[in-house]
This record gives structure tokens, sequence and C-alpha cells, in this order.
């Protein structure tokens, strides 16, 4: 009887624990573009993320200030890797269909 009794008390407890538990939310924002997007890159201090495009463009979205900038790499741009020159200056080494690999400096402030 003792045995059933604490067995019951068991199985209360983790039905009460099992129920208390609450699914974390998530948040979403959408960001229309007009061309198909080959690759999203977290910038190095990750404020901003970096879109190469199928029709050779990269986006670079700040997401602290909510602003746009466009940088014309020429074609399909496949890959992206900043590398920080100074505060204000980026390198971005960037993978760009029939032209192999591109070094471009970005002032962005």
């Amino acid at each position: 009887m003792k045995r059933f009794l604490l067995l019951c008390l068991h199985l209360f407890f983790l039905i009460l624990v099992c129920s208390c538990q609450q699914e974390p939310e998530l948040e979403a924002h959408e960001i229309p573009f007009n061309a198909n997007i080959r690759c999203i890159k977290h910038s190095i201090d990750k404020n901003c993320i970096l879109i190469g495009m199928e029709n050779g463009l990269i986006v670079r979205k700040d997401l602290v200030n909510d602003v746009s900038d466009t940088i014309h790499a020429g074609s399909r741009v496949y890959d992206i890797v900043e590398q920080a020159v100074n505060d204000s200056v980026s390198r971005y080494w960037v993978g760009v269909r029939n032209m192999g690999l591109l070094e471009i400096e970005y002032n962005f402030k």
C-alpha cells in the first residue's frame, strides 16, 4: 500500500512538472527582396547581416539602425567573408560566379 501511494505521488509530481513547461516563442522579421538570395552571413560585430544575391549585389543590412547599403560585386555572389580593417572599414572576400575571389574594401560610416 505504501509503495502504491509513493508511486502515485511521484506520478502526480511528474505530471505537474511536465504540464508547467512553456515552449519558447520565436521572433521573425521579414525583409523582402526582388532578387534570389544566394547566401546570408553575420558581420563580425553581429550588428549587421550580409546578403549575397544572384544578381551580383551584396546588401549590408544594419540591424541596429535599420539601414541598408548595397555593394556591386558583378555577378552571382556565392559566399562572403568579412575581415575588419579598422573601426569604419571592412574588407569583404567575395566568391563570385565567373570572376573567382574578389577583394572589396568598404567604408560603412
